[in-house]
């Protein structure tokens, strides 16, 4: 199946997105006011370090080398905390977000933007990494990571691709090895493409140069486009790649061919524990519809995406889950283990780091498929009596029954009442929300006086837990609690 894509609109998201690539530390890595980049002069003058011939080879390729910083002093006040905001930025990444942003860009070029102004870009990014010390809370050291490779930078790479009389673009590797020489050999081929005079091997031992804020000024004295200078930041992911996608659907058709796979799981459940909420969003979703799931911390959430998830794959479609935070993909993550759906989900939460794992999570899925297995568990020997072929049929024959009977008492849930002309389970939600209503006004409350410290955050979530312990325990599940 071919498909009519509305042109206008993906141009339109594609200069959205780079507008916004526009702003990031890959385009624009001038540190101006900004909180947190740093340029290698200001490193110095925090760290009090001798910037001398060998420093920036040292800093690049020794394996040893590391910057210090110990008690610094309150004239260079400002330079320190954009230092700590940088580096709490950067925990905070990486416990949220699984990222570790951390990077030094060097050297940096001056280019010409669309509107014709100039802007200072890193032509390499190297991973860095800062540690702070544990008894010495204003003491830290500051490394890059060795690799063999290092990255060039995406979006200089597109720069370059735009320009005129492209004839050396395809020469450049996204990634490089991390040698002097070869960092020169890739600098001189950027050059070229812009038209400037090569550099020497030589260049890492020049004197850093300043950073102004005017950059016209800048290229009139140093009457070059290339800047010895590096800048230190977090060099989040580029959106290179998706920009780059983005100009593939402009230029070409895709085909499409959906094959709708066979639904396994007529039923509207999903085989968890659900409320009469929650187990709204599966009838939702079922019928095809999209919903929103919002609500405060501790209200089932999680649960009820859980309860999606489950569904789907028992209906046997497939599903991406996309979290902003690592902690709600981990919390999901252990539903699905403890439902006993590990072979059948796989999680990333960085893309490099987790591709061997999902290729070998589909490499053996695949096996198994061709083995004519229909599900992902291997047969391992079991010790001490078995059961024979007749009586194992004959307990999934009585499970099946006992499933059957479930739906068909839960199917009546759904059937809506004559006299409502909406099923048992949107009553329920009616009542409840009309009960909630007219009790928040017979008690005029105003939520912004209900107020709690963390001892009493505990002792709530004590409550609850005892709460949900006894429902579990006592309540009929075809009575209304």
């Amino acid at each position: 199946m071919r498909g009519n894509r509305p042109n206008h609109q993906i141009s339109a998201l594609r200069e959205r997105l780079i507008d916004s690539n526009a702003r990031s530390i890959f385009v624009n890595a001038h540190p101006k006011k900004s909180r947190v980049k740093l340029d290698l002069q200001s490193i110095a003058k925090l760290c009090q370090l001798d910037l001398n011939s060998s420093f920036l080879i040292d800093f690049l390729f020794s394996s040893s080398f590391k910057i210090e910083l110990s008690n610094p002093a309150p004239l260079h006040e400002k330079i320190y905390q954009k230092w700590v905001h940088i580096f709490r930025k950067n925990e905070a990444s990486k416990n949220d977000l699984n990222l570790d942003p951390l990077g030094f860009g060097y050297p940096l070029v001056l280019i010409k933007t669309k509107k014709k102004q100039l802007q200072l870009t890193p032509v390499f990014v190297w991973d860095a990494t800062i540690k702070q010390s544990s008894t010495k809370l204003n003491h830290f050291s500051l490394k890059i990571k060795r690799t063999e490779m290092v990255t060039v930078n995406p979006s200089l790479l597109r720069y370059i691709k735009t320009l005129p009389q492209n004839n050396y673009t395809n020469e450049i590797e996204e990634a490089i090895k991390n040698s002097p020489e070869e960092l020169i050999h890739t600098i001189n081929k950027l050059l070229e493409k812009l038209g400037e005079k090569k550099v020497s091997k030589g260049f890492f031992n020049l004197p850093i140069q300043p950073l102004t804020e005017d950059l016209e000024t800048t290229l009139k004295d140093e009457n070059h486009l290339l800047i010895n200078n590096g800048v230190l930041g977090l060099y989040a992911n580029s959106k290179e790649p998706i920009i780059a996608d983005f100009l593939h659907l402009e230029d070409e058709i895709i085909s499409c061919n959906f094959k709708p796979k066979k639904n396994i799981n007529p039923t509207h459940f999903s085989g968890l524990e659900l409320d009469h909420s929650q187990q709204g969003v599966i009838r939702s979703l079922s019928k095809g519809k999209n919903s929103i799931i919002h609500g405060p911390p501790g209200t089932g959430k999680s649960k009820t995406i859980t309860a999606v998830l489950h569904y789907a794959l028992s209906k046997g479609q497939n599903c991406l889950l996309v979290c902003e935070k690592k902690t709600a993909m981990d919390v999901i993550y252990e539903n699905l283990i403890q439902l006993g759906l590990s072979d059948y989900a796989v999680r990333i939460t960085d893309v490099k780091k987790d591709r061997r794992l999902i290729v070998n999570k589909a490499r053996n899925i695949i096996t198994l498929e061709k083995k004519g297995g229909n599900d992902l568990f291997e047969l391992s020997k079991i010790e001490g009596k078995t059961e024979s072929p007749q009586q194992i049929e004959n307990r999934i024959k009585n499970v099946k029954s006992t499933v059957g009977l479930i739906s068909k008492i839960k199917e009546k849930l759904l059937q809506p009442i004559k006299e409502f002309n909406q099923s048992y389970s949107d009553l329920v939600l009616r009542v409840h929300t009309n009960e909630i209503k007219q009790l928040y006004d017979q008690l005029q409350l105003n939520s912004s006086l209900f107020a709690f410290n963390f001892e009493e955050w505990e002792t709530i979530l004590h409550d609850l837990s005892f709460a949900k312990e006894y429902l579990k325990t006592n309540q009929n599940p075809f009575k209304t609690f």
